[in-house]
């Protein structure tokens, strides 16, 4: 064993692993606290570890974070929009009608486009926070919980899973949920950040996914990839994404990230109708049960 190598559980190799630490995080809000982030050697799959306790999230996870999530509920119609996009990718691969789930719903925006296109959808977020900007339609649409103690007595032909597994303890058991509430020729939907981007190896350690305890678990095409086939799912497409964005989030985003203590108020009419498309060093992945040949 290396000198600086420590054992830990890899979700991808599903066992205790050898690992050794790639960079060392400050919490994104608390400055005193800090994060390691380690690599497994035999799989390449970035974690962090050890992993949070679960009160540090709840206290992370607080209204003081969710301060930064006020300018994304401004912009629902761009957000929308957005999805609408995602669905032109989706309807390749599954159209309604049929059960859709998407899961870390937020504030129902894609749930709201779903309805749009014909879904019978209904939502999944662990943070009740967002139910008070929930469209009235959405009421009784969205359950507030963890997969792993949500009831769902349906099985779903279409699961969403939009920026969610980076934030997972154990993203193998997500997926693992995922597959037991899957029809048999359903589709399971992933966006995720990935440490092979052009982003991740340019800003290196100040990446922007880099954000801890947000962001617990980090993968490349060929981690993601493997744990997909290890629960005998498979990736069927694969492409690197944008997110649309007008320039007043932007910068609302940049100014809570740092410049924090200059505050986040603003009004400059000259951007607020600008919008374009933004590469975050995202893949979106279309995954389904493995076919037998």
């Amino acid at each position: 064993m290396h000198s600086n190598t420590n054992i830990g559980y890899c979700c991808v190799c599903n066992q205790m692993c050898e690992i050794f630490p790639k960079l060392e995080k400050r919490d994104s809000i608390n400055k005193n606290r800090s994060y390691t982030i380690q690599e497994c050697r035999n799989c390449g799959f970035r974690f962090v570890w050890p992993q949070p306790m679960m009160e540090e999230l709840k206290l992370f996870y607080s209204d003081s974070f969710m301060h930064s999530y006020g300018n994304y509920i401004e912009e629902r119609d761009l957000k929308k929009e957005h999805f609408r996009l995602k669905f032109k990718l989706i309807n390749n691969y599954i159209k309604p009608p049929g059960r859709m789930l998407d899961i870390g719903c937020a504030s129902g925006f894609l749930i709201e486009v779903a309805l749009e296109q014909g879904w019978d959808a209904i939502g999944i977020d662990i943070n009740t926070y967002f139910e008070k900007y929930l469209d009235l339609k959405l009421k009784g649409k969205v359950v507030y919980g963890t997969l792993q103690n949500v009831r769902l007595n349906d099985n779903f032909h279409l699961i969403t899973m939009f920026d969610v597994l980076e934030h997972s303890l154990n993203p193998r058991e997500d997926l693992l949920i995922c597959k037991e509430l899957l029809t048999s020729n359903g589709v399971i939907v992933v966006q995720i950040p990935c440490i092979d981007s052009i982003g991740a190896k340019t800003f290196r350690k100040y990446w922007y996914h880099y954000g801890v305890p947000a962001h617990l678990s980090y993968f490349s095409l060929k981690t993601f990839t493997k744990l997909v086939e290890n629960i005998e799912l498979e990736v069927v497409q694969h492409c690197w994404t944008k997110k649309l964005f007008s320039a007043k989030y932007l910068l609302f985003q940049l100014m809570t990230k740092y410049f924090s203590s200059l505050g986040t108020s603003m009004n400059i009419p000259v951007i607020e109708n600008i919008k374009f498309g933004v590469p975050m060093s995202e893949r979106l992945l279309i995954i389904r049960n493995r076919q037998i040949t």
